[in-house]
């Protein structure tokens, strides 16, 4: 029982690590976006 319990445990871990950097990618974008909103592209 103890095996399984530390699988799921992983596997619920690993889950909760890729929401994690799921929601941080989608907040990134979100403010990459209205700061494009609010200034000028630079100019390169």
């Amino acid at each position: 029982m103890g095996l399984i319990r530390s699988v799921v445990k992983k596997i619920v871990v690993a889950a909760a690590v890729v929401a994690v950097e799921r929601v941080a990618a989608s907040v990134v974008r979100k403010l990459k976006r209205k700061a494009a909103r609010e200034q000028p592209p630079p100019v390169r």
